[in-house]
């Protein structure tokens, strides 16, 4: 299922922040610091991530990607400070992890390939659609990494067919 992805990495290596350029260093520390939970890191990127056009106005409800093995505070986080910032209306942990996967980083690291779309789908599942998601509601899935892209279009399979009809995109 293709999704409009906007990569925050991306992004934020283009973004102009207090009139400098954000360099490729500064970008990786930021991503890294949101990575850790570094509140601070995580703050500057949703302020950083609420100026990207696709997000501005975004009014739906702003959701954390499922972790590999375990939850994401740094995620959910983010997610509640881009609503603090304008980006979306309430954020909800919605998608969850039901089989611990390793990580496509640590796999890769061996040598084996990553994970595909279809292996993060067989370990989501998804709560809340038709009660505290509406079916129609847009959706926004925000991930810590943009790799291989495969666990947002996962996270937006299974909400399909759980039974959402809204739009999702991915940042």
């Amino acid at each position: 299922m293709k999704i409009p992805i906007h990569s925050a990495l991306a992004y934020l290596s283009r973004t102009r922040h207090r009139g400098e350029d954000v360099d490729c260093d500064e970008t990786q520390d930021l991503v890294q610091g949101v990575k850790d939970g570094d509140h601070q890191a995580i703050r500057r990127a949703a302020v950083l991530l609420a100026q990207h056009p696709a997000l501005r106005g975004f009014g739906g409800l702003v959701i954390p990607a499922p972790r590999s093995s375990s939850s994401r505070p740094s995620l959910i986080l983010l997610a509640k400070e881009l609503v603090n910032h304008g980006v979306g209306s309430a954020s909800a942990e919605v998608a969850v992890r039901d089989v611990p996967v390793e990580s496509s980083r640590m796999r890769r690291r061996r040598g084996e390939p990553g994970l595909t779309e279809d292996d993060h789908a067989s370990t989501i599942s998804v709560r809340g659609v038709g009660g505290l998601v509406r079916v129609d509601e847009a959706i926004l899935v925000v991930d810590d990494v943009y790799a291989t892209g495969s666990p947002l279009p996962a996270v937006a399979r299974v909400l399909r067919s759980s039974g959402h009809r809204g739009p999702i995109m991915g940042a």
